[in-house]
């Protein structure tokens, strides 16, 4: 899996599982990432949720050198590696480490009383 790949799934998959989960709680009586209410003299008032959750991540990325008889030499990025068998193969390998956050405004549940003014 390449490494755009991951960071776009990771971040799909937790904002799908915060809302599905949102709609399982609702039905419960919770509330999920609740919104908030804010004020702005003048206008009327409206409802967001102005934090971001920080989603970190700390990627291991595999970078392969492939040399074989019966593939053209190449090189691959990738996050997650693999094993295969190849015959006749020189391989070589360099691993790096990447940090990063990534600010995600999750999807908010408005309370109701935030609707009807």
């Amino acid at each position: 899996m390449q490494l755009d790949e991951y960071i776009k799934e990771t971040l799909v998959q937790i904002t799908k599982g915060v809302e599905d989960a949102s709609e399982v709680i609702n039905d419960m009586g919770g509330t999920v990432n609740p919104a908030k209410e804010h004020k702005i003299i003048g206008s009327a008032p409206f409802s967001s949720n102005a934090d971001a959750q920080i989603i970190k991540f700390d990627v291991a990325i595999q970078v392969k050198d492939i040399s074989s008889q019966e593939a053209s030499g190449k090189a691959k990025l990738s996050v997650l590696s693999f094993g295969g068998g190849l015959t006749n193969t020189d391989e070589t390998q360099a691993v790096h480490r990447v940090q990063f956050d990534v600010p995600l405004a999750l999807p908010c549940n408005v309370p109701s009383s935030i609707d009807e003014k």
